[in-house]
């Protein structure tokens, strides 16, 4: 005997996929940038190193203060200094910093 499968409307599937969300984690070891607290330093996986000015939920300003790719002039003023970042990127908490 077939049993007969209810076709769901465009409004349920949306609903159900709002609901069922995944819950991300950041990778073993690091954090995201908007659960520091501000004043402190942190690293990137790539060796870029900065401080968190301000963070909200979309977005949050950084001072990078060393990236080790940046070895021309061009490259130095674009990557160092004020800068935006996702709140979700993954960061390590710099260790031998003191807060500002």
């Amino acid at each position: 005997m077939k049993k007969s499968v209810k076709q769901l409307t465009t409004k349920e599937l949306v609903r159900k996929a709002l609901r069922d969300k995944p819950k991300w984690k950041p990778a073993k070891g690091l954090v995201y940038l908007a659960t520091i607290k501000q004043g402190e330093m942190f690293e990137l996986s790539n060796g870029t190193k900065g401080i968190l000015i301000e963070s909200n939920d979309s977005a949050s300003t950084v001072v990078v203060t060393e990236c080790p790719h940046a070895n021309k002039e061009e490259d130095r003023s674009y990557y160092l200094g004020l800068n935006r970042w996702s709140s979700k990127t993954e960061v390590k908490k710099y260790v031998n910093a003191n807060r500002i």
